[in-house]
């Protein structure tokens, strides 16, 4: 009895190591034969398909077709012939992955909050709302940093700011489900309905002569906030944005335009933040940003930039990075007053990059990219040139996605 026991045991614990072992550790990124050589026309091994999310890394997968891989480069040498010795290669298509916006009240049904004039005061003053809709905490807010600001009696106090330049004080008006407000300088227009925004701002009535050396500029910013989500959590992040630029009027002449301080900028920030609370970096972030349009561009470009926002004495700075993406990468072709233009790209390497850039800066080093989420941002108009400027954004959505099961 006892060595039947025995027996049996020692054929369950084959078994056991059989299964354990099967199919496992066989996904070498390498050029080495890995064990998937074939024997009398059929496949030793089989690997299950795998994609990688970094285009770096090569996947190499062996399947009834033959070995297949994930990766930029023609070839791949397996075999000492520099050929797959399981047989024909083929490029490992992407995963579909299903999306969900993750931009909280996406039709602000809630209204928007509204900050003052002065850049740094997080406090709301006020609420627009919707037609029908009188309360609620709304998820998005009116940014007017620094309108008025060249109006102003006395610059040393920072505190009188003129009441024509305020949003906030400017008149209601309602025409079917748009509502819309205009002050001095700048119109703000949305409806919930359609779901869009309207924002003009004309620096030509906030400026007493073109803005020099080191000064702030007026804004007219949206800021939304999104489902805080996790990035090592999802498989992909994709922005849809569709705009139409109704003006960009140059208020200056060519003697008084210098483009090394004057620009027209309308620009969409995404922030990237560590929210590991046990994480030595806790709370800082980085402005991921997309150029929507920027009066100085006379081309598509191919190269991101990088750099600190570190302010001046006249304009407060975050000491964040500022991580801008290529407008090559973004858009088709340069945007143009009049013309639809939308902006459609799944970012999720992109913002990996940008991650990565930060910790070898030094920034982050105390960061892993588990620790990293995406929480909010902005978008509108920044004018620290003389320019008249308008656009309706018709579609604005940040969706998470995850591989279809």
């Amino acid at each position: 009895m006892r060595k039947k026991v025995i027996r049996l045991l020692s054929v369950l614990l084959c078994l056991i190591f059989a299964f354990a072992f099967a199919g496992c550790g066989d996904t070498p990124s390498g050029g080495d034969n890995g064990g998937g050589e074939q024997s009398g026309g059929e496949h030793k091994h089989s690997w299950a398909t795998a994609w990688s999310k970094n285009a770096d890394e090569h996947w190499r997968v062996c399947t009834g077709d033959g070995c297949t891989e994930v990766s930029d480069k023609a070839s791949h040498s397996y075999g000492t012939d520099g050929k797959c010795v399981c047989g024909e290669e083929k490029p490992v298509e992407k995963p579909e992955l299903e999306y969900t916006n993750a931009i909280k009240d996406p039709n602000f049904d809630l209204g928007f909050g509204v900050y003052g004039q002065r850049d740094g005061n997080s406090r709301l003053y006020g609420y627009f709302r919707p037609e029908g809709y009188t309360s609620g905490k709304s998820s998005w807010k009116v940014a007017q940093w620094y309108s008025g600001y060249y109006k102003m009696p006395n610059h040393d106090t920072f505190t009188e700011y003129p009441a024509e330049y305020d949003i906030l004080k400017a008149e209601r008006k309602v025409e079917g489900t748009k509502v819309s407000y205009t002050d001095a300088s700048k119109t703000f227009a949305f409806d919930n309905k359609t779901g869009e925004i309207y924002m003009e701002l004309n620096a030509s009535d906030e400026y007493t002569a073109p803005r020099t050396g080191t000064g702030p500029w007026p804004h007219l910013l949206v800021q939304y906030t999104m489902e805080e989500t996790r990035l090592s959590k999802i498989d992909g992040l994709q922005v849809n944005l569709d705009y139409n630029l109704h003006k960009i009027e140059k208020k200056m002449s060519d003697s008084e335009y210098n483009s090394g301080i004057h620009a027209a900028q309308l620009v969409w920030y995404i922030v990237v933040k560590n929210c590991n609370e046990n994480s030595k970096d806790n709370g800082k972030y980085i402005w991921f940003g997309i150029n929507m349009y920027d009066n100085r561009n006379t081309s598509l470009g191919t190269q991101d930039s990088y750099f600190i926002d570190t302010g001046s004495d006249d304009k407060l700075g975050t000491g964040a990075p500022i991580y801008g993406v290529a407008n090559g990468k973004t858009h088709s072709e340069l945007p143009k007053v009049g013309k639809d233009i939308s902006i459609s790209i799944d970012i999720y390497d992109i913002i990996k990059s940008a991650f990565d850039t930060a910790v070898k800066s030094g920034y982050m080093e105390n960061s892993k990219w588990s620790d990293m989420y995406v929480t909010d941002g902005n978008c509108g108009w920044e004018l620290p040139g003389t320019f008249d400027c308008a656009v309706t954004i018709s579609k604005f959505e940040i969706n998470t996605g995850k591989i279809k099961q």
